[in-house]
Parts: C-alpha cells; structure tokens; sequence
C-alpha cells in the first residue's frame, strides 16, 4: 500500500478507538475523517463502488469506518456531510449502524444535495435500512425531482411490502417527474407489487442513482 494510503487506514484506525471512549466529531474532526476515507478508497484509483472490500483490504473494519462517517454528516460544512454520504453509499449493508443518521439527513430542508445522496446511501444499505421507511416515504414528496426519484429506489431496494409503502410509491409512479415516476414503478416491482409498465426517463439524471 502506498504510504498516503497506509497513513490515512492509520489515521481512521485511530480515531475510531478514539470515538469508543468520546462518540464526538467537531468541524475539523469531520474532514480529516472524510479526507482519509477519500485517501483509502482511491488507492491506485480502484473501482470504489464496493467500499467494503477496499475498506477491509487495507485493514479497516467496514462497519467501525461507517460510525465514524455517521458522525460526520451533521458536519457544520455541507460538502463534508454530502462526502459522508457519498462513501457510506459506497460501504453498503455494512454501513447499517448509520441507518439513523442517514435518515436525519433524508429530512435535512437545508441541504438538497444531502437529502439524495443520504436516500441513495439507504437504498444500498437495502434491507437493513427498514427502519428509514417512514422518511423515505416523507421525501418522496420532496420539492428536488432528484430526491424523490432517490426516495424510490431506495424504497424498492430496502424491500418493505406494506400498505403504507405501496400507497406512496403508487402516488409517486404519477409524479410530475419522468425520473421519479419510473423510479417509483420499478420500486413497485421490487416490492412485489402491480406496477404499471416502467416508463423510461427521457433525462440521464438518473445514472447518479
């Protein structure tokens, strides 16, 4: 491992023994946290799709990785908490211990950017993420088209068949939205309800999710 990359695993290392005797991130904290998680996942410009693997390949717990970056999103610089994001997505079901955090974040009114990125994190942590139903439900009514579109496949990754779930997807799959609607019909499908044929988005957007 090259020694940028050895150093960063190192620094995460530390600090996740440090937040097992003090749970706290202050402004600073948070970016150094996301700039070593940066650091370690590029190395040698690997696919970071499976954050897991690159996590666990530099000798890092995935999970104790995730409650650090949990920690970080309510960071008081924006981009910090949407990099936060951004890498937990990347961790997937692994990044289960951050379902709460991520959920806040789906209901951030400040922060559209942080809102979908935290819906996309949801949706690959999949079914772990159950307990992030009823925000996910709330942002499908989000005023970004981005979010709700987020909020959907989310909700069809995560897998939960209710009614309540049903119903809002199914309100959805009619949204304004190209991107939102054929997000929420194959949401439906996912969750092994009717769904009308999946109507194709005519923007590229949706590659983000």
């Amino acid at each position: 491992m090259r020694i940028r990359a050895f150093v960063a695993a190192l620094a995460l290392s530390t600090s996740a023994r440090a937040q097992n005797h003090a749970p706290s991130s202050s402004a600073t904290d948070g970016a150094a946290i996301v700039a070593a998680t940066w650091e370690v996942m590029m190395y040698d410009h690997v696919d970071i799709r499976d954050g897991e693997w690159i996590l666990n390949a530099a000798g890092l717990d995935a999970g104790a990785v995730a409650r650090q970056l949990a920690l970080v999103l309510r960071d008081p610089a924006p981009s910090v908490g949407v990099q936060a994001a951004g890498f937990l997505s990347r961790i997937g079901p692994k990044a289960a211990e951050a379902v709460s955090a991520l959920s806040d974040g789906v209901l951030d009114a400040s922060n559209s950017d942080l809102r979908w990125v935290c819906a996309l994190a949801l949706g690959r942590i999949g079914a772990a993420a159950l307990a992030a139903t009823s925000p996910l439900i709330f942002a499908l009514k989000d005023e970004d088209p981005v979010v709700r579109a987020a909020a959907a496949v989310a909700l069809g990754r995560i897998g939960n068949d209710s009614a309540l779930v049903r119903q809002a997807l199914s309100a959805a799959s009619q949204d304004p939205d190209a991107e939102v609607r054929y997000a929420a019909q194959k949401a439906l499908g996912s969750t092994r309800f009717p769904a009308p044929p999946a109507e194709r988005p005519s923007k590229r957007s949706g590659e983000r999710l």
